[in-house]
């Protein structure tokens, strides 16, 4: 992958928008989306006559175990698959693979939902490899389709003069929100990123409640990280899947 983070002097000029330039379809949104569980409480839990307590609660939001990168765009169909980043040590090379990627990953990989793309980083967060690597991908999905819009935060690793170079050598616009302001003004942090959270917890629910045996291997840390990973890959694609039905999403770009 071409480095776009290295350190080198780089002319950082801004140009104006040229807002009216992009139709609805050229028209994109990035933005990492954190994916928490929370086990800690107890609760009694009761189903018909039959009552057991368990050692967690559902799905609230306060223990990341992964990070959805999304892109949506404005208008048109929705091209570009959720990005799941999973804790691990990525391949120094590529972090779409394990530093030791042996048969078992492999194998476990083949299980995932077609309609998620995964990455591995140490900490599960969206770091400088993952960053590059989602947006080729991104590119890969546009194909010939420039000139794009691209609005995203000011996060670190995706504000740099390297990284606004990188975006004017592909035609792609940088369009970065007011300091402050992103769960606002965000595309995705402000509504459709929620929207991917909520679906996913609903489908980690109705997992979480679908029986006595599996409420108790969720709350005892029996089920294997394997398991985890798979299962959330599964709920992603399944709320992807949704969200690709939906109308077009012009009015969250306004």
């Amino acid at each position: 992958m071409e480095d776009f983070f290295a350190d080198e002097e780089l002319e950082d000029k801004e140009e104006p928008y040229d807002y009216g330039r992009y139709p609805g379809s050229m028209r994109w949104a990035t933005d990492q989306v954190p994916l928490q569980i929370d086990m800690k409480e107890y609760t009694l839990n009761q189903r018909g006559s039959g009552e057991w307590f368990i050692r967690g609660s559902k799905y609230d939001g306060t223990n990341r175990v992964a990070t959805l990168q999304m892109f949506a765009r404005a208008e048109g169909e929705q091209l570009m698959r959720p990005i799941i980043i999973f804790e691990g040590t990525p391949n120094s090379k590529d972090p779409s693979f394990r530093s030791r990627e042996g048969k078992k990953f492999k194998a476990e990989r083949n299980e995932y939902d077609p309609d998620a793309i995964t990455l591995i980083d140490g900490k599960a967060w969206a770091s400088e490899p993952c960053i590059q690597k989602s947006m080729e991908l991104w590119l890969d999905c546009l194909g010939d389709e420039r000139p794009v819009w691209l609005q995203l935060d000011n996060y670190s690793v995706q504000s740099t003069p390297r990284f606004k170079r990188w975006g004017k050598a592909n035609d792609v616009l940088l369009v970065y929100p007011p300091g402050g302001n992103t769960d606002v003004l965000a595309v995705i942090d402000g509504e459709l990123g929620r929207w991917m959270k909520t679906r996913v917890a609903a489908e980690y629910n109705i997992y979480f409640e679908s029986s006595r045996e599996r409420t108790n291997a969720w709350t005892d840390g029996t089920i294997p990280a394997r398991e985890r990973r798979i299962l959330l890959t599964k709920w992603v694609g399944i709320a992807w899947r949704e969200w690709k039905a939906k109308p077009d999403l012009i009015m969250a770009f306004m």
